[in-house]
């Protein structure tokens, strides 16, 4: 079988075709998934990244709201009474309640050491009016001894002033705060 030259010019192309087809599917095809895959990669790895930054400045933030509490936590303790103040404060909440009448009773607890400070447990009950009420407040809250109200309880009670109701009955259950 003879092949014309006309057949031959066209097997030339045909298989030139083929071969630049083969490169592509073989060779430059693959090369391109994986240089997709590299470029997904390097996205993912910048995202990675900038996270990484994020939390890089938020541990530099958290560090220094950390040194800022313990600067606090330690002017707070240097600012506390001694344990052995304990009489003082006895003398203190005399002053700050006894004025004010309607005490039915007050109930000092015993220091409990909780690390570097101590707490003293305070139980009062009162009987007054509103504004008596919101001057004990006030006087916890200018005292010189750190105190904390852990809870307390609130009732109107029936003393009427004109067509008012205006007393109220005081529970309540404070913590005042001593260095050891």
């Amino acid at each position: 079988m003879q092949i014309t030259k006309r057949e031959k010019k066209l097997l030339i192309i045909v298989g030139i075709i083929l071969f630049i087809s083969g490169i592509y599917y073989f060779i430059y095809r693959p090369i391109l998934g994986e240089v997709e895959n590299l470029f997904a990669q390097i996205d993912v790895e910048q995202q990675r990244l900038l996270e990484l930054v994020a939390m890089v400045e938020l541990n530099k933030s958290m560090s220094d709201e950390i040194a800022l509490i313990e600067d606090t936590i330690e002017e707070t303790l240097e600012g506390l009474p001694e344990v052995s103040d304990e009489p003082l404060l006895v003398k203190h909440l005399h002053h700050m309640f006894v004025p004010f009448g309607g005490l039915n009773s007050i109930h000092i607890e015993d220091p409990v050491s909780r690390g570097e400070f101590s707490g003293v447990g305070v139980r009062l009950s009162y009987d007054l009016n509103y504004e008596e009420f919101h001057a004990i407040l006030l006087a916890l809250e200018g005292s010189p001894y750190k105190n904390r109200i852990e809870s307390f309880s609130l009732h109107k009670t029936q003393e009427v002033i004109g067509n008012e109701t205006q007393g109220v009955a005081v529970d309540m259950a404070l913590t005042f705060y001593f260095s050891n």
